[in-house]
Parts: C-alpha cells; structure tokens; sequence
C-alpha cells in the first residue's frame, strides 16, 4: 500500500518541482537567463592571399554572409553588449583575430554599408607591424562606433603554457597598448589559438580592472608588481632611446660621407690599403718560391 502511494506522489512531487522552476525563472531579469549567442569568427579579408588560405574570406564571399544577417533579422553586438540581451531579439557576434590591415581597407567600408558591428581581437605587439593595423587605423575604427577592439594578447603565444607572473604581464601589456593606441579600455580577450587553462581564465577576469590586477599580482610576487611593470617600461623607453640614438649616428655618417674631403680622404686611403696588400702578396708569393742551388754546392 505504501510503495502504491509512494508511485502516486511521484509525479505530485515532479509537478511541483517543474512549477518551482518556471517561477524562479519568471523573477530573473531577462539578462540573467541563459542565452546562446553565436560568434561568426574571421581573420583575414582579401582576395590576395598572402598568408596561410583558411585564414582569409574573400570581400564578396563576407557580404554575402552579411547580406543574409541583414535580411534575415539577426543584430551584430558587441561583447560588452552581452549584460543586456534583453534589448535584442535575433544576437549575433562577428570576431576578426590578430588585427589584419585589411581589417580597415576592406571590413570596415562593409560594416557601414550595412550598418553593423565587429570586434577585433588585436596582438597589440604587432601594431604598425606587417599587414598589420597601425595606431591611426585603430584610432579610427575605434571611433567610427562599428568596432570594438579587444585583447589577443601582446605577443599571440600560448597562454595555457604560461606561468602566472609572464601571464599577467602579457595581459597586461596588451590592455595598457591598446588603451593607449584606441583611446579606450579593451574589456575582452581571446585566447590565442583557443587554448586556455583556468589560470588562464582567472587572469583574465583578474585583468578586468587594473587596480585589481595590480593587487593581484601583488599577492602573488609579494609586492614587487608595480616595480617589474615599471622596470618593463623603462627597458622599453630605453630601448627606443637607444635606437633613436643610433638612427641619428647614421644619419649623421651619412652626412660624413656625402663631404668631398672626407671621400677624397676615403679614396686615398683605399688607395693606400691596396698598394699595401699588393706588396703583402708579392712578398708571400717570393717567399714560397724554391730556394735556388749554388753551384759550388754541386758535386763535381
């Protein structure tokens, strides 16, 4: 008899468990529920492909793509966007990783033609590199209001194999560059390659806001954060001095030699140098020659 009601309780008990649940659903705001968004991911856009193939999409082939959201209803979105999903009805994420010139050239007149968003994950040591944004570029994406530029890390190397203290430099880096470069504080990252760990992730969220990053970092190096992070910036300060300085040696032996003195001087002394290496020749090509026989040492 027992087992009987036991049976008929069951389904009472799940009933009221499911109820239990759509009501506390009904109290969260519309943003507290769990919402998949998909991220449309890109890296390159041309039709010159002078990198590795699968990284690029051809203009033509990304307007299509871009038509189709258009058409079809789906809103672009920024990740900072993602606290209010409430606001949109069909989200849609596009990425553009390590931050390729053609990011400029090509993407952004089509994200005005069709009135949408994207973000580039940028390597901030790669600005003004080879096909790769410069800090003007950047500036102007930034305020056009299409895009959003984020970390991808200062030097694109795997953050998963990365002790703390070299990962939080790379990240720290890279938001200090970009913040400089775009005028505001990147609140995102990706992963180079996708590979992370939760060191990793906790970095990153600890990355979020500087003063607790520094804190942080504190923790774990027992106060020496801002002193390494200071020291990192005054070696690369010097650096630049130091090529600087050395820029304008060169420059000043280019004016060196472009004087006629000096040429004339250089001309002679090259004359010089000649006429020595011409004896040292003929010096060692007698001394390898056979010593000659007298004849007095001839047997008779």
């Amino acid at each position: 008899m027992k087992k009987k009601w036991i049976w008929l309780l069951l389904p009472a008990a799940l009933l009221l468990l499911i109820l239990l649940h759509v009501h506390s659903l009904a109290r969260l705001a519309p943003s507290e529920i769990v919402r998949q968004v998909p991220v449309l991911m890109y890296h390159a856009v041309g039709d010159d492909c002078w990198g590795e193939e699968h990284l690029f999409v051809r203009p033509a082939e990304l307007e299509q793509q871009l038509q189709y959201l258009s058409e079809n209803g789906y809103e672009t979105i920024f990740f900072e966007d993602l606290a209010h999903l409430e606001r949109y009805e069909k989200p849609v994420i596009l990425t553009f990783d390590d931050g390729y010139d053609d990011n400029y050239t090509l993407l952004l007149p089509l994200l005005q033609k069709y009135h949408m968003k994207a973000t580039i994950f940028m390597i901030a040591g790669d600005i003004g590199g080879p096909h790769k944004l410069t800090q003007p570029q950047l500036r102007e994406l930034t305020q056009s209001g299409l895009v959003s530029i984020q970390s991808h890390g200062w030097s694109h190397k795997n953050m998963a194999a990365m002790g703390w203290t070299a990962l939080v430099c790379e990240l720290l880096r890279s938001k200090l560059a970009l913040t400089l470069a775009c005028g505001r504080v990147p609140t995102a990252v990706s992963y180079p390659n996708g590979k992370c760990t939760e060191r990793t992730r906790t970095a990153a969220q600890t990355e979020q806001n500087l003063k607790t990053a520094y804190d942080q970092y504190q923790n774990f190096q027992r106060g020496t954060a801002p002193q390494q992070l200071a020291g990192l910036w005054e070696a690369r300060t010097a650096a630049e001095k130091a090529r600087n300085a050395v820029a304008e040696q060169e420059g000043k032996l280019a004016e060196y030699r472009e004087n006629p003195l000096l040429q004339e001087m250089y001309r002679e002394e090259e004359t010089r140098e000649a006429a020595w290496e011409a004896a040292r020749s003929a010096e060692a090509m007698m001394l390898s020659l056979p010593t000659p026989v007298s004849s007095e040492s001839l047997p008779a």
